[in-house]
């Protein structure tokens, strides 16, 4: 049995990716179970091995993000010139590596 999206891994929805990993929670485990049909215990370590680090970056984002975007006083003060300070290019930039993920790509990993 194989838990996806929120029913393995909720993630607060301060980055706006709970959605998004169930998609690619399916996308990868399908393509583990395709690769190893005659073994799904071993396309399902697979997925957990390609899945978890990817999940645990998202959450730990959404957890910065959640104080980031909801901190106040100086906090708020030094999160408003940071973001004034970059480009919009640069800023869209940081979040490649969240919106950007190639799930398809991911049983490469493995």
């Amino acid at each position: 049995m194989a838990l996806i999206g929120d029913a393995a891994h909720a993630v607060p929805p301060f980055a706006a990716q709970g959605a998004g990993m169930a998609i690619e929670d399916a996308v990868v485990l399908a393509n583990f179970l395709a690769l190893h049909r005659d073994n799904p215990a071993t396309a399902l370590a697979a997925y957990e091995a390609v899945r978890k680090p990817r999940v645990t970056r998202v959450a730990r984002r959404g957890a910065f993000n959640r104080f980031t975007w909801h901190a106040g006083g100086p906090v708020a003060f030094a999160r408003d010139m940071i973001l004034k300070a970059r480009s919009e290019d640069a800023l869209m930039a940081d979040f490649d590596w969240l919106y950007g993920f190639d799930a398809e790509a991911a049983d490469q990993e493995r």
